[in-house]
């Protein structure tokens, strides 16, 4: 759809939002603008990249500083992220002034971006390549349930303030 076709879409059918800057097939900007606010998508990034900035530093201190073959940083920043998750969104479901943007700049955001799955399962998969099979699976059922702990203790904190 170019800019001519979305004047005159607008037109007859009143259609709110921006004009098209991409358009896909079908699927272009109107359409994802209907469900998404500027602003919330700008919160998700500013939080995303702050949040992956955080992770690339604490990841490569503890790594560095550990110097194992364990992936500590990765378990390290998953289970902060999801105790900070857990604190978040429990605050956020009190009502308790936190507005719906700085929910979603620190929970899908900054904890999207602070958290990683990929890491997690490509250190997994190097650990199974080496043959550290006790690492591995030490790993996958440590960061389940530490993360779910810290998840619980991060909605209890959020209980409590």
């Amino acid at each position: 759809m170019n800019l001519e076709q979305w004047r005159s879409k607008k037109k007859s059918v009143q259609l709110t939002g921006a004009p098209p800057v991409f358009c896909v097939g079908r699927i272009g900007f109107n359409s994802l603008y209907r469900y998404m606010d500027i602003y919330k998508l700008l919160a998700v990034g500013l939080g995303g990249t702050l949040g992956s900035v955080a992770r690339y530093i604490t990841v490569r201190a503890i790594d560095q500083r550990l110097n194992a073959v364990f992936p500590f940083g990765t378990l390290a920043v998953n289970i902060v992220g999801s105790f900070i998750l857990g604190l978040v969104y429990t605050v956020a479901l009190r009502k308790t002034g936190m507005n719906e943007n700085w929910r979603i700049f620190l929970g899908a955001g900054f904890c999207g971006g602070f958290t990683t799955f990929s890491a997690f399962a490509w250190e997994n998969l190097g650990l199974l390549q080496q043959k550290n099979f006790g690492m591995a699976v030490t790993y996958i059922i440590g960061s389940l349930f530490l993360g779910i702990i810290a998840v619980l203790l991060g909605v209890w904190a959020g209980r409590t303030l």
